[in-house]
């Protein structure tokens, strides 16, 4: 387990901290544990020590003696970075890191030093402080770069700890290891287009000079068709697995009507109402908090340049693309959102709706509505295990139909009980644990030079 013990002098940022630091590890998959005093500390734990100064040589030999863990990682806070900071001081601060800035003075690094009695290693980044900082005040462009820099972390770990005599556990992010999850909303924004005669009108109006040929068109079906395009529920009865939204406040029709109270009534438990008060908003961090709904990255509505205009389909595609391709770096969740009224008035809207569920098919996808997503976040977080030597036993008051560990370390399954197991090189799939029983995996060492290359 990773142990954490934060500097006493920190007392004043400890919430902030805790926060930053849950969501971290919570995204990786780790058990951690802050930790008041160094007796809470066990051989086989990693000790991240989360200080205000960097640690002199003396410190480091007495927490070496007092600590029973033989590998701590020592990690120099910059308080600057829990404070709203002005822009000359941020540009000051910003240093470039592959495709996206850090607030540092170097790119992130672990240097390793060997001591009598263990291993420390020291950080030359605040991490904790940038994820803070970036994931609370800043927009980096569209990269999920809180994502990656936790990603950035655990390598540099998994790099440190993969020739020592201990092991690391953590439960990868989606239930079959899927590469990152596709989440599709639709938002009963309108369902009449046409509800009031002398509105459309004058609209229609105003935009026939501007826009002719649409406005034309738009008058001959207010006055000819009969019937109401925004009434999408027969189209999205083909796509699986879409969340209905109702916004918090409508005027375009009653919920309690009759026709509209039947057809929400029908959705069941896909239908959701989108609050005005705000809950957590994470501006780097491309990740589903397990107890708030999944933000929409991308909305129909960014597809509409006005009131007859709208993107180029292969625009909005690369927009699309775009979303996708950052879900699938950060391994986090894409959720694309398409109101009903743009359903029907941008052409090609469909389409891209009925791509988006055919790469939810794909086995790298994990497709699911919102409620599968949050039920699916709620049960990982609450799935504990117990290291006893080589032993991890995994705990759990819940069926677990699937479950993907990574062992970090040089250690490999030998024998197993409580599950079904299947092994990949160090990813364990696990199914069928049953709620209230013990699933046991006994470990062993391996030696890279004499192990087995399938």
């Amino acid at each position: 387990m990773i142990k954490v013990i934060i500097d006493e002098k920190l007392d004043n940022y400890k919430k902030q901290i805790r926060d930053v630091i849950d969501l971290s590890f919570n995204y990786l998959g780790i058990q951690y544990e802050i930790i008041s005093g160094l007796v809470e500390i066990n051989v086989e734990d990693v000790l991240v020590c989360y200080s205000l100064q960097k640690p002199s040589t003396r410190e480091i030999t007495e927490l070496i003696g007092l600590s029973a863990s033989t590998n701590i990682f020592f990690i120099t806070i910059n308080l600057e970075l829990y404070e709203k900071i002005g822009l000359s001081r941020l540009k000051s601060l910003k240093k470039e890191f592959h495709d996206f800035y850090i607030l540092g003075n170097e790119p992130p690094t672990i240097e390793k030093k060997k001591g009598e009695f263990g291993n420390f290693f020291f950080y030359n980044f605040d991490l904790w402080g940038n994820l803070f900082q970036l994931a609370n005040y800043q927009k980096n462009s569209s990269i999920p770069v809180c994502n990656l820099l936790i990603s950035d972390f655990l390598q540099l770990v998994k790099n440190c700890v993969s020739n020592d005599e201990f092991f690391l556990i953590r439960t990868k992010l989606w239930p079959e290891n899927q590469k990152f999850a596709l989440c599709l909303t639709a938002e009963i924004d309108k369902l009449y287009k046409w509800q009031s005669y002398s509105k459309t009108l004058k609209k229609i109006l105003l935009n026939l000079f501007a826009h002719p040929l649409a406005a034309l068109q738009e008058y001959f079906e207010l006055n000819f068709k009969s019937e109401e395009p925004y009434w999408v529920f027969p189209l999205l009865q083909s796509i699986p697995n879409i969340t209905y939204c109702l916004p918090a406040k409508n005027d375009n029709f009653d919920p309690q009507e009759k026709s509209v109270a039947n057809q929400l009534s029908a959705l069941e438990k896909q239908l959701i109402k989108l609050e005005t008060k705000k809950l957590p908003t994470y501006k780097s961090f491309l990740f589903p908090l397990c107890y708030s709904e999944v933000s929409v990255c991308l909305n129909s509505s960014e597809f509409v340049k006005g009131g007859y205009k709208h993107l180029s389909e292969s625009a909005a595609q690369a927009l699309v693309a775009t979303s996708i391709d950052n879900g699938h770096l950060a391994g986090g969740v894409t959720c694309l959102g398409f109101r009903f009224s743009d359903l029907y008035d941008i052409p090609y809207a469909f389409k891209i709706l009925e791509n988006l569920v055919k790469l939810g098919k794909k086995p790298a996808v994990y497709f699911a509505d919102q409620n599968q997503i949050k039920s699916w976040l709620k049960l990982r977080q609450k799935i504990k295990w117990v290291v006893e030597q080589n032993k991890v036993k995994i705990l759990s008051n819940y069926d677990i139909e699937n479950l993907v560990l990574e062992i970090i370390g040089n250690y490999e399954v030998e024998s197993h009980t409580g599950c079904t197991l299947r092994i990949e090189k160090n990813l364990l799939y696990i199914s069928n644990i049953k709620k209230y029983t013990t699933a046991t995996l006994t470990l062993k060492k391996f030696y890279r030079l004499n192990r087995r290359i399938d």
